[in-house]
């Protein structure tokens, strides 16, 4: 499996804009102040969304690149926002159909992500037969 995530911190108020101005669904979002279950205090609100799943690194590669040219033609500067954001991209590897896994970032999507003010975030995961 081939995952990419994209994670944003920050006020809420610049939370409700972005979710509103990017109209994605959310997987999880939690609260400033809430307490972890290990007793960590949480520092700022946030949210994850899927933004691709796919069976290949290139299939994952190019619907990432589809949303990145979305978020560009929107004008969206998560830095200028003051928000922090995170592009987390994961994928399996050591199965029969993924042994092993290259992924490639062209020069010109890592220029597109760091001028949208992403951070990058890649790991790779063991395939388990669950």
């Amino acid at each position: 499996m081939n995952l990419v995530s994209l994670v944003i911190e920050g006020d809420d108020q610049s939370l409700s804009f972005i979710k509103n101005k990017l109209n994605i669904d959310i997987d999880a979002s939690w609260q400033k102040g809430t307490q972890t279950i290990t007793g960590k205090i949480i520092e700022k609100s946030g949210f994850t969304a899927c933004i691709a799943e796919s069976l290949t690194p290139s299939d994952m590669i190019e619907k990432l690149v589809i949303f990145l040219h979305h978020l560009d033609e929107k004008h969206i500067k998560f830095d200028q926002l003051k928000l922090d954001a995170r592009l987390s991209i994961g994928f399996t590897v050591g199965d029969e159909s993924q042994y092993f896994s290259t992924v490639l970032f062209p020069k010109k999507i890592l220029l597109l992500v760091s001028n949208l003010g992403l951070d990058l975030s890649v790991s790779a995961y063991p395939a388990t037969n669950e």
